[in-house]
């Protein structure tokens, strides 16, 4: 009997021949088939004349070239900033720029193909420089318009804001901690400090406050500022 007949009926077997079932379970002879019987041979098909590719077509959708995809954008971009609101809040009023608008400009941009990494790996190609978000949407716009990092326009931001206040060593280091949250966000709330770890972790905003007072709301309005005028 072939072993995968048994195998399939060997509930039905035990059921209804136990004893004989077990002893041919038991059987060496029977044992030595199951761990050596013959196995199908593996195919592995070798393709010499095949090729591998990975064309840019995949990296920028429907763009052959990260300077098509580019154009599009900025295409997009004329077309659409006065009709889209986080784009005028860039170009009109960035006294307004906060976590929620940039959270609808990259939802604005992703919607229509336009997702914030796939542009930034497109610019940093065609432009050499790796590009944060709002100098990718602000150069579109304006070609005049320089092209910072993230880590560049939020250390313009807090040398903007260090520039007009004195702090003491403790708000300096909140100061480095808000920093490190702008890297990656580009604007900030009270909220975040209040629900992100690097902040929640050293006592959030009942700390932020105790340290820098009624100045702590003013100050962050003035953070976004720089960050969406720079």
């Amino acid at each position: 009997m072939a072993t995968c007949q048994l195998a399939a009926e060997l509930p039905k077997r035990l059921r209804s021949d136990f004893d004989g079932t077990m002893k041919l379970l038991r059987n060496p002879d029977f044992q030595h088939l199951l761990l050596n019987y013959q196995r199908a041979k593996r195919v592995f098909l070798i393709g010499y004349e095949a090729k591998d590719s990975v064309t840019s077509r995949q990296l920028f959708g429907k763009y052959d070239k990260p300077e098509d995809y580019l154009e599009a954008f900025t295409s997009f971009i004329r077309n659409n900033k006065d009709q889209l609101d986080a784009l005028r809040v860039l170009r009109k009023r960035p006294q307004d720029w906060n976590p929620e608008v940039l959270s609808k400009l990259r939802g604005d941009l992703g919607s229509h193909g336009f997702g914030e990494k796939r542009l930034r790996d497109a610019h940093k190609k065609v432009h050499h420089a790796l590009a944060d978000v709002i100098s990718i949407v602000k150069h579109a716009i304006n070609e005049q318009e320089p092209l910072l990092t993230p880590e560049q326009r939020v250390a313009t931001a807090l040398e903007e804001l260090k520039a007009f206040h004195a702090f003491t060593l403790e708000q300096e280091k909140w100061l480095a901690f808000i920093g490190k949250h702008l890297e990656e966000n580009l604007s900030i709330s009270e909220d975040d400090l209040d629900s992100q770890p690097v902040f929640t972790n050293r006592g959030g905003l009942a700390r932020a406050r105790k340290l820098f007072g009624n100045e702590l709301a003013k100050m962050i309005e003035r953070i976004n500022y720089t960050l969406a005028a720079a």
